[in-house]
């Protein structure tokens, strides 16, 4: 549940004045050959005092996974598209750019994002 003290108190301290609801959807099909997966996401986020955004894109593993390759539309007129690298099963190292959302482009022309995930 986020930002559950505000629901229960009344008090916002956040910027944004708190995430109402974020839910997400996806299936994982696994393949044969040199396209090994392919995963639809779909996901629905509110912000209170904002429309509702729905991101909708799709996820495509190589090689058994060891590459992937992700592209997700956004409602507020962007795009995400990214990939990762998995080392040895341990390490997955991935990249991602989303453009800035529709309207602000003059503003800023979007961010680059790097993760790393370790598997214990």
């Amino acid at each position: 549940v986020p930002n559950a003290r505000t629901l229960f108190t009344g008090k916002e301290l956040g910027v944004n004045s708190g995430t109402v609801l974020f839910t997400a959807a996806s299936y994982r099909l696994n393949l044969g050959g040199g396209i090994s997966s392919l995963e639809p996401k779909l996901c629905y986020r509110q912000v209170k005092g904002y429309d509702g955004i729905v991101d909708a894109g799709v996820q495509l593993g190589f090689l058994n996974d060891v590459v992937t390759v992700m592209g997700l539309y956004q409602s507020s007129k962007n795009f995400t598209g990214g990939a990762g690298v998995q080392i040895a099963k341990v390490v997955t190292i991935q990249a991602m750019y989303t453009t800035q959302t529709g309207g602000l482009k003059t503003y800023s022309d979007g961010t680059y994002e790097l993760g790393v995930r370790c598997r214990l």
